[in-house]
């Protein structure tokens, strides 16, 4: 899923809006590689799975440009286009739950985020980006074996034993990579921790850790 996120004030986001709906196609791609990324990160959160996030993304986009002549710029475009991506979602799980006792509306709306303000969802999309972007860093200057526990630990949700079986080693020993990689992440961020969004706490656990 490729896209560029570039910063575009108010007016001028106003006027590609404007000439995208008198058709230019030039100015639907640079919508279109403006929202992609944010957009597909945020869908991918929510439905957890790539081949799904890539479908409503692409089928939300589809759905923006075909309506976009009826924006009436009563809302931010951002505002007006997530609109149209949390309806889409909502559309994927109403195919997937059509036994739901409760709106579907109303389910989603107790999700965490799915009803915040657009522009904090977009921050909290660029701040997981900035996290990812910097683990990718960290995982450049690992040696192979620290890489991969934290990457199984982590990415993967394996637990202790699993990750102990994956790598060949005693569940022990895993303990003991796990916080050398640990401890060597947090020297190559300068004691910042790359990981701390994703707590030891809630990774998967069994009778062996």
């Amino acid at each position: 899923m490729q896209g560029s996120i570039s910063h575009m004030n108010s007016e001028e986001e106003k006027r590609i809006v404007k000439q995208a709906q008198a058709g230019n196609e030039q100015a639907i791609t640079v919508l279109y590689n403006q929202y992609i990324t944010l957009i597909y990160r945020y869908v991918y959160i929510r439905v957890g799975n790539q081949a799904e996030a890539e479908d409503v993304t692409q089928d939300a986009f589809l759905k923006v440009f075909q309506s976009i002549g009826r924006f009436e710029f009563r809302s931010s475009f951002k505002t007006w286009l997530f609109t149209i991506v949390k309806a889409t979602i909502v559309d994927l799980w109403r195919k997937k739950y059509k036994e739901m006792t409760v709106p579907l509306e109303d389910f989603l709306a107790h999700e965490p985020g799915f009803e915040t303000d657009p522009e904090v969802e977009i921050e909290e999309v660029k701040r997981q980006q900035n996290v990812e972007e910097a683990i990718r860093r960290v995982f450049d200057e690992l040696s192979d074996d620290y890489r991969k526990i934290l990457e199984l630990r982590f990415l993967k949700g394996y637990t202790l034993k699993e990750a102990a079986a994956e790598l060949g080693i005693s569940v022990n020993n895993a303990k003991v990579r796990q916080f050398r990689a640990l401890e060597k992440a947090r020297a190559l961020t300068n004691g910042t921790d790359p990981f701390d969004s994703i707590s030891l706490e809630s990774l998967p656990k069994n009778d062996n850790e």
